[in-house]
C-alpha cells in the first residue's frame, strides 16, 4: 500500500542541542501523523530525548528511548521510539528505516502511534507490525 510522508523540520533542535549531523533525517506517515502527533504532544521532554538518540549518528541506538522491534524477517527495519511513564502507559511511535545504498544516510519514518499495553507482543501487536512492515514509501535519496 503506498505510502506519503513528509519530512519533520528539526533544525532549530538541531541548533539547539548542538547536533551537525545531518546524515538522519525524520519524517511523518501523513495518514497517521495525527496519533503521532498526539503522542508527540503528550510526552515533548521524552520526544526530545528520544530525538537526540535518534539524530546522534546513522547507526546509533539507545534501546530505553529508540530500539529495533524487529519480531521476524518480515518486520526487519522497524524500529520503536519508546514513550515509558512511570505511571504505566507505554506508548510507541513505530519507525522504518531507510538506508541509503552508501549506508552513510538514514531516513527514519515515524509510520505509527500505538498504546502498548503490555511488555509482550501480543497478536495484535504481530499484525500491526506485519502491516507496517508492507507500508510502500517511495524512498529517494
Amino acid at each position: 500500500m503506498e505510502r506519503s510522508y513528509t519530512e519533520v523540520n528539526l533544525d532549530s533542535y538541531r541548533r539547539e542541542h548542538q547536533i551537525a549531523d545531518t546524515r538522519v533525517r525524520v519524517y511523518m506517515d501523513i495518514e497517521n501523523s495525527e496519533e503521532i502527533l498526539s503522542i508527540i504532544t503528550q510526552y515533548m521532554t521524552r520526544f526530545q530525548m528520544i530525538l537526540y538518540w535518534v539524530l546522534k549518528g546513522v547507526k546509533s541506538y539507545n534501546d530505553d528511548f529508540y530500539g529495533d522491534e524487529s519480531i521476524s524477517g518480515k518486520t526487519k527495519g522497524i524500529y520503536a521510539m519508546k514513550f515509558k511513564t512511570g505511571k504505566g502507559q507505554n506508548f510507541r511511535i513505530y519507525c522504518r528505516e531507510f538506508f541509503n545504498p552508501a549506508q552513510t544516510q538514514k531516513k527514519v519514518i515515524m509510520a505509527f502511534g500505538y498504546h502498548k499495553k503490555s511488555e509482550d507482543v501480543d497478536k495484535k501487536l504481530k499484525n500491526i507490525l506485519g502491516s507496517i512492515a508492507e507500508y510502500d514509501y517511495e524512498i529517494t535519496w
